[in-house]
């Protein structure tokens, strides 16, 4: 529910919903009732979602580094890990794939460049 009071040279709207709290100041009345309703609205969706419909990758890895790899022996190198995980760029898009060789019932794989015997293919 919305509490909105007369504040300095403005209203200020504060809100209190399922366990969540936030305020903002407004220049006019009406602009913190609009603000208080479309806020409460918004924490109620969100908190009847999953968290990872919430939250984004980055979001849960920065909380990682934040709360759980400093109670950890060898923290450094695994927030050094997660940062230049982090750094890196997943590709918009595949551009190339090749699939696994199928074998065939003689053992051999049939690729466009040849066939090669299975154990060939084992490293």
């Amino acid at each position: 529910m919305a509490s909105i009071t007369a504040y300095k040279e403005g209203w200020r709207a504060q809100i209190y919903v399922q366990g969540e709290r936030d305020s903002q100041t407004f220049c006019t009345r009406r602009e913190a009732k609009a603000w208080a309703a479309a806020r409460e609205h918004a924490i109620r969706q969100e908190k009847g979602k999953s968290p990872a419909a919430r939250y984004t990758l980055r979001q849960m890895l920065e909380r990682y580094d934040e709360e759980i790899i400093p109670d950890k022996r060898g923290s450094r190198p695994e927030s050094l890990r997660r940062f230049l995980l982090q750094r890196r760029r997943a590709p918009s898009k595949i551009t190339h794939y090749h699939p696994a060789p199928k074998a065939t019932s003689t053992g051999v794989a049939n690729r466009s460049a040849g066939a090669r015997p299975l154990e060939s293919l084992r490293h």
